[in-house]
C-alpha cells in the first residue's frame, strides 16, 4: 500500500540525514566498543553523571541531542567526530540523494532566491557574479 505522508521538504530531508547518520554512528561505535571491550550503558552514564535511561534514549534515537550531547556521548564511548559541510556539486561522486533532487541558489549575503534542479543551479546569473 503507498504512503499517504508527503515526502519532507528538502530542509526536512537534510536534518534528517544529518541526524541519521550521526545517530547511527554513534551505535557503530557503543556496538564495537561493547564487543571490543564490554562497554555497556551504566559507565557511560556514570562518566557523563546522568541516568542510565538517558544514555539509552540517546542511544536509541528517542532523543533530540545538541551538538554538546553529541560530542559528550562521543567522548564517553572513547570516539573522535569528523564533520563535512560541502556543496554537494564538487562530489558527484558520492551517493547524494539531496543533490540529485534539489539545489538553493543563492547570491553571498542574501536569502536563497531560487529552488533549482541542479542543471537549473548552474545557469543562474547572481548579482554582483563576475
Amino acid at each position: 500500500m503507498p504512503s499517504t505522508r508527503a515526502k519532507p521538504n528538502l530542509r526536512r530531508q537534510i536534518y534528517l540525514a544529518l541526524v541519521s547518520k550521526v545517530e547511527g554512528q554513534l551505535r557503530d561505535m557503543f556496538t564495537a566498543r561493547n564487543e571490543d571491550c564490554g562497554l555497556t550503558q551504566a559507565p557511560i552514564a556514570e562518566k557523563l553523571n546522568i541516568h542510565r535511561s538517558a544514555v539509552t534514549r540517546r542511544l536509541n534515537g528517542r532523543s533530540n541531542m545538541t551538538l554538546e550531547t553529541v560530542a559528550d556521548m562521543v567522548w564517553a564511548v572513547g570516539g573522535c567526530i569528523d564533520v563535512e559541510i560541502y556543496d554537494p556539486a564538487s562530489k558527484p561522486d558520492r551517493n547524494n540523494t539531496l543533490a540529485s533532487e534539489t539545489r538553493i541558489a543563492w547570491r553571498p549575503g542574501a536569502e536563497p532566491v531560487a529552488m533549482a534542479t541542479p542543471d537549473q543551479a548552474r545557469s543562474l546569473v547572481f548579482e554582483g557574479a563576475a
